[in-house]
């Protein structure tokens, strides 16, 4: 189900495989119980209908319930949470309809911290992760193993301020490399030293 994806150095989570169960038992059921009927039937161990008549309700209604389940797992994997090395993405996407999508600098995290949810959060380890970038707080909702989450975010936030450290450090050498070189011309301007 993939519920963490890295790619060139990009994260991509979704939520825990759980959630996917909650939305999609409903139609499973129904699909099972479409089956059961039409093994019962073709059997003859139920035979209120025709063969015919029953399968063509089973095939008719259970061609709109897969049509449910499958926008029930559309809507699971549009769902998606992404990890650069310079941002965070929240990515909330209804299949045939609307997509939000916050993005913020990971320079900016203030805290990071996670919440297993329940039992069944601690037994199925999933949970949710929250992230305070300024006043905005981001959620990656039921991922799993949000403690390996929050590392991760830590470990690209503490990448994200070493390389702002090595960019002003180097901004300082050249600026005093600068300052040393105008030094020595001025000197050769004023005739001083050899």
């Amino acid at each position: 189900l993939n519920l963490r994806i890295e790619e060139d150095g990009v994260i991509i989570y979704r939520k825990h495989w759980f959630v996917l169960l909650q939305q999609v038992w409903a139609p499973t059921l129904i699909l099972l119980l479409f089956l059961l009927v039409l093994i019962l039937r073709l059997t003859n161990i139920f035979a209120l209908f025709s063969l015919a008549g029953t399968s063509l309700v089973i095939f008719t209604v259970g061609f709109f319930v897969f049509l449910w389940w499958g926008y029930q797992y559309w809507d699971w994997t549009n769902d998606l949470y992404v990890i650069t090395s310079e941002q965070l993405i929240d990515v909330d996407k209804r299949p045939l309809g609307t997509e939000t999508r916050k993005a913020a600098p990971l320079k900016n995290i203030l805290s990071i911290e996670y919440q297993r949810l329940g039992i069944i959060g601690n037994l199925f380890n999933f949970g949710t992760v929250f992230i305070k970038v300024g006043e905005t707080t981001f959620t990656f909702d039921y991922v799993h193993d949000p403690r390996r989450v929050q590392r991760e975010l830590f470990n690209r936030f503490s990448e994200v301020k070493e390389r702002e450290r090595k960019a002003e450090e180097q901004a300082d050498h050249k600026r005093m490399a600068d300052w040393i070189e105008t030094y020595h011309r001025w000197q050769e301007d004023q005739g001083i030293g050899s």
